[in-house]
């Protein structure tokens, strides 16, 4: 926590579930309570905070984004008796003024992306669209090599998406990587992310293979990567004028492992995320050696076209080819990816 800014905890969606089951009206308020539901060194945290006179806000704004529309009133009526119920007392920045909560949470229709509100799809389809662009890549160019892959990814993506995220190419990478053994160091945080973003229950279960399966992994995991950049925002920024120390509050295992190995860097003012730092991965072998010289290599726009609508549509076109088969669907010529699909990736540099 820093001098001078106001702590902001956004909390995730598994946490806010988890607060909702610990203030059903039948459910003690003990320790064995919290810990039954992964809270308790949280709430020992907020404890030890009291303890010293350090204030915080609680920001449960994306939490409530992602649960079903029809169970956003009892999360919120939650979040407000939690504190109270365990002895703590928060500030909550989202419902300090009884928001409307008429638009919040996700609609659920089989058809998920476009299912959402029309905001919220604005708002996601950078993050969308690359994700099932990495799905249909692994799904369409299954007997291609890993690198082969991994290389098509950034050909397609800088053909196809305005806005090509140093974060989204990480994930990219650890995605179409060839799986590591179980007893090789990298193989925690690639099992961790293989399955936070392609929603397999295993790592080394198949690919999604349906256009309901691809839509349903890419907008989880837009969701994890909306909170993350909110939270750069906010602390590069600040909120109405006042700046913001930020911390994801989360259950997740999955997303605590990619954050180990991809962090931003303040380093230029005002510019939120602008620098990325990863954990260095070539030792791994030759994929990930290969991978980070063509990372390196890769062109950068420093002034990419951020026009929401244009990124939406870009987003529906990925959409598109994920109900056919993205080699058929796509003009090769653009971008030369005939020789991947023909060379079994000999010819992907």
């Amino acid at each position: 926590m820093l001098m001078g800014r106001q702590t902001q905890l956004t909390l995730d969606t598994n946490i806010v579930i988890g607060m909702v089951k610990c203030c059903d009206p039948g459910v003690p308020a003990d320790d064995r309570t919290l810990r039954r539901q992964g809270l308790l060194e949280f709430v020992e945290f907020l404890r030890g905070c009291h303890e010293l006179g350090l204030a915080y806000y609680i920001s449960p704004y994306f939490a409530l984004m992602e649960i079903p529309a029809r169970e956003v009133a009892a999360a919120a009526s939650a979040i407000d008796a939690f504190p109270s119920k365990f002895g703590l007392s928060w500030i909550d920045d989202a419902h300090s003024s009884t928001p409307d909560l008429s638009r919040t949470g996700r609609r659920v229709r089989e058809d998920r992306y476009a299912g959402q509100y029309e905001d919220e799809r604005k708002f996601m389809a950078q993050y969308y669209g690359g994700l099932l662009l990495l799905l249909l890549v692994a799904r369409d160019y299954a007997t291609a090599t890993p690198y082969a892959q991994f290389a098509t990814f950034l050909r397609l993506s800088r053909a196809y998406l305005n806005i090509v995220s140093s974060r989204l190419v990480q994930i990219a990478r650890f995605v179409l990587a060839p799986p590591p053994q179980e007893g090789e160091e990298i193989y925690g945080l690639w099992r961790d992310i293989v399955i936070n973003f392609t929603q397999r229950e295993k790592p080394m279960q198949r690919y999604p293979s349906s256009f309901h399966q691809m839509d349903k992994a890419a907008l989880n995991g837009s969701h994890d990567l909306m909170v993350l950049d909110a939270a750069l925002v906010a602390e590069n920024r600040g909120l109405a004028g006042i700046g913001v120390d930020p911390w994801l509050v989360t259950g997740d295992r999955k997303l605590a492992s990619m954050l180990r190995v991809i962090h931003h860097v303040g380093v230029f003012k005002g510019q939120a995320g602008m620098i990325l730092a990863t954990d260095e991965m070539a030792h791994h072998g030759e994929y990930w050696s290969r991978t980070e010289k063509a990372i390196a290599r890769r062109k950068v726009r420093l002034n990419p076209n951020t026009d929401i609508d244009r990124i939406e549509k870009q987003a529906l076109t990925i959409r598109a080819f994920a109900e056919n088969d993205i080699r058929r669907a796509i003009d090769f010529p653009a971008f030369g990816g005939t020789q991947i699909l023909t060379s079994g990736g000999g010819r992907a540099e």
